[in-house]
């Protein structure tokens, strides 16, 4: 009987023993309540672990798409660029070859020759217009090229002539509102637009009043091309209106005093 409770005894400490830390230092993680803490929340952390690097391997996605974006956008715009300027030396050409035209019809001399040069070079403008135009379009929904692309193709359509779709992308831009616009970008963008407004107004005997206006506000206000503003109003304003230009001299130079240099006559 004896013999048989001290195996009953021996056979419990086993257990026990299995039960127990063998070494101090398991001891001492069973009974850290850090390690508790760890044991008892290690779904938790696991899955949370999971989830950081899940965002954190999204995010570092997100930034790739958006960087090739942004690269795509700009090698479209580069590609542009050279196609818009061919636009304006044709424009040029055209201008100049038409005052040939009428120098020489004026004085009876033979102008067949140059009036096919001139047909070649309408016919060569209109290709590039039409080129011009596809290729800005998928810049319109760009976050980084969007207003630009609404005022080149607005300046397309001028150029060809389309005075109501230059009108109508103009529109888009909402180019008053530059003071508010917190994009340094856009903000530089559309204060350019008001310089090509103003231009656009001052061909026009109509709206040269409008023209004054635009000009005013941007050497007021203006950031970017207050300067140019200012000294296109130094070419237009007459008489009593010359007045306004020493104040808003003064207001330019009070923003901005390193300015100075680039209000010198």
């Amino acid at each position: 009987m004896n013999k048989k409770n001290r195996n009953v005894n021996v056979s419990n400490n086993d257990v026990q023993n299995e039960n127990k830390p063998e070494t101090e230092i398991e001891r001492a993680f069973v009974e850290d309540p850090l390690f508790r803490f760890f044991k008892e929340w290690q779904n938790v952390i696991f899955w949370g672990i999971l989830i950081l690097v899940g965002f954190y391997y999204g995010y570092n996605k997100y930034v790739d798409i958006r960087l090739n974006e942004q690269k795509e956008d700009a090698d479209l715009f580069e590609e542009f660029r050279p196609i818009y300027a061919n636009i304006v030396t044709l424009s040029k050409d055209i201008k100049q070859k038409e005052l040939e035209i009428q120098k020489d019809q004026g004085e009876n001399k033979d102008v067949e020759g140059k009036k096919k040069d001139l047909d070649n070079l309408k016919e060569r403008l209109t290709k590039s217009l039409t080129e011009a135009e596809s290729r800005i379009k998928p810049l319109a929904s760009s976050k980084y090229y969007s207003t630009l692309s609404k005022l080149y193709s607005a300046l397309i359509k001028k150029t060809g002539g389309d005075l109501k779709g230059f009108e109508s992308e103009i529109n888009e831009i909402d180019f008053n509102n530059y003071q508010s616009e917190k994009d340094e970008r856009v903000r530089f963008y559309k204060e350019l637009t008001n310089i090509v407004m103003a231009k656009t107004y001052l061909d026009e005997d109509s709206k040269v009043s409008e023209a004054k206006d635009l000009l005013i506000k941007l050497a007021k206000d203006g950031k970017y091309f207050n300067v140019v503003a200012y000294k296109t109003l130094s070419s237009i304003l007459t008489g009593d209106e010359n007045n306004e230009l020493a104040s808003l001299k003064e207001g330019i130079l009070a923003k901005y005093p390193e300015q100075s240099e680039l209000l010198k006559n």
